[in-house]
């Protein structure tokens, strides 16, 4: 799903079994969880793992790209062990392939909703490339 709006204001409630990838192609988003404030811009990948109640408000335009899928889990599952998923990936040039998968999937959604396990594994292939990102990213910073 794409949106876009001059202003924004969503409450979303915890969800167990849903994962939910944005990236904000224009503007920023405010994204508030358990007292913690997080800002995402422009090009920013935001990990909404439905483990708590999110708010998500933007005083200015807004853009933002949107691909969510139901999967048997939860935070503390091993099927995250090794998944660096935080709530903000900040924006670089490498992070281009990433808005790209969620491009996809959502431009061919009809095709993906009739082939759930290309769906399935192009979902997963997008977690993986953002943990990938974000394992990198933690080691050239060390």
């Amino acid at each position: 799903m794409s949106y876009c709006s001059d202003t924004y204001a969503n409450f979303l409630p915890k969800e167990p079994d849903f994962i939910e990838i944005t990236y904000v192609a224009e503007g920023s988003i405010k994204i508030e969880q358990e007292g913690i404030t997080e800002i995402a811009q422009k090009g920013d990948i935001i990990c909404n793992l439905f483990s708590a109640d999110r708010r998500f408000v933007s005083d200015v335009f807004q853009e933002h790209h949107t691909v969510g899928a139901f999967v048997s889990w939860n935070e503390n599952s091993e099927a995250l062990y090794g998944l660096t998923l935080p709530v903000v990936t900040k924006a670089d040039k490498n992070i281009s392939s990433l808005r790209r998968i969620i491009d996809e999937l959502i431009c061919n959604a009809y095709f993906y909703k009739n082939s759930p396990a290309n769906g399935g594994q192009k979902f997963l292939s997008l977690l993986c490339e953002i943990s990938n990102y974000n394992q990198r990213q933690s080691s050239s910073q060390r």
